[in-house]
């Protein structure tokens, strides 16, 4: 057993108002909405998964990962791991919180835990509750940036992509650590330049639905934020460089902030925070109005996006294909992808994840955990 985790002993799931592992929980169903109140360690994050005990991940200021059953309502603690030392200053001045987060397989067997803003992170096997890899995304303006990393399945099969150094990413087995995407160096060595040389921050990323292209909100020197896509397909089976300078890389635009709110709404159009055009003469964008621009990746960089103004700018952004939903940190809106019309306001929610197969807008907080029907 790796003793960076401890797995949890062998025990009934948790039940609302019941308590075991030293975590307590207590369930409000009120209609469309429910809420978790949480005694236990602070919960830092949480993601989607589908197993058969639960279909979200949770973990907790201890260290400790749960799996929740959206449907039954009951809690089971999986284990706990040794979280890493941050090594991190507060990020604010790159639009950023420095905070833990946790990623997740699709089918739960895996999970990643990183610091946004940091360097270290780590993966654990679930099912044996052991960890598997140690994570590095290298200590050069790492605090500019989240902790890129997140799941993909290839050709039926998991892999992790992380980011090793400020201009690499990889591609790596979770469940032995083996690297996927092996090539020469990616920086300057003795002076020199390598060939294929990316001189770019990889910042937070973000797999499309079906895992065929990858998001990339980084940013390169002024500095000046730059979102780009390339193809993961293409990366893991014949062009070990796509991630660097293949075919299918491609920019999206300039802008002045690289940490903005992004999701996927299908494979081809992606929905970003921010609708102002970039000023190539002024060298800055160009002051707008709140709202959303969607970019069709298969499109030229400089075609122009679909824009969707709103009252206030999105922290977060998250959609079921129809409506998009945007959080402005006190309330949530939902938006018609067919008439770009607003449908509905949840006051006083800020929404901060959203579960797919659920139907679930969820807003997590140190004490509690609020879903939300979400549905069109």
């Amino acid at each position: 057993m790796d003793e960076m985790t401890t797995p949890a002993p062998s025990e009934a799931p948790i039940h609302p108002k019941s308590a075991a592992g030293g975590e307590f929980i207590e369930l409000h169903d009120r209609g469309n909405e429910m809420t978790l109140a949480w005694s236990g360690p602070d919960l830092l994050d949480v993601a989607e998964v589908r197993r058969p005990d639960g279909d979200l991940l949770a973990l907790d200021a201890s260290g400790g990962i749960s799996c929740v059953d959206l449907q039954s309502m009951t809690v089971r603690l999986l284990g706990t791991v040794t979280l890493p030392e941050p090594g991190a200053e507060d990020s604010s001045a790159f639009w950023m919180a420095s905070r833990w987060r946790l990623h997740a397989s699709a089918d739960g067997a895996f999970a990643a835990v990183v610091f946004d803003g940091g360097r270290h992170g780590l993966v654990i096997d679930l099912g044996r509750f052991e960890t598997t890899m140690q994570l590095d995304g290298g200590d050069y303006y790492e605090k500019t940036v989240p902790f890129s990393a997140c799941f993909a399945s290839v050709n039926g099969k998991t892999a992790l992509i992380h980011r090793t150094s400020w201009n690499r990413l990889d591609a790596s087995d979770p469940g032995t650590g083996s690297l996927l995407t092996e090539r020469g160096p990616t920086r300057y060595e003795n002076e020199q330049r390598p060939p294929h040389y990316l001189d770019y921050f990889h910042g937070q990323i973000i797999a499309s639905p079906s895992g065929s292209r990858l998001f990339d909100a980084g940013w390169v020197w002024q500095p000046v934020g730059v979102p780009r896509v390339f193809d993961i397909g293409s990366w893991l089976t014949f062009n070990v460089w796509e991630s660097e300078d293949g075919p299918s890389a491609k920019w999206l635009g300039l802008r002045d902030i690289w940490n903005f709110p992004a999701c996927w709404i299908d494979d081809d159009h992606v929905a970003m925070g921010g609708m102002g055009d970039w000023d190539d003469e002024e060298f800055e964008t160009v002051a707008a109005p709140p709202g959303v621009r969607i970019v069709d990746v298969r499109q030229e960089s400089d075609a122009p996006a679909r824009k969707l103004r709103m009252d206030a700018e999105p922290h977060e952004l998250f959609t079921d294909g129809s409506l998009l939903f945007a959080s402005d940190g006190t309330d949530t809106s939902a938006w018609s992808l067919e008439s770009d019309q607003r449908v509905t306001v949840i006051e006083g929610f800020a929404a901060t994840h959203h579960h797919q197969r659920r139907k679930l807008l969820l807003e997590v907080k140190p004490r509690q955990l609020r879903a939300i029907t979400a549905s069109t």
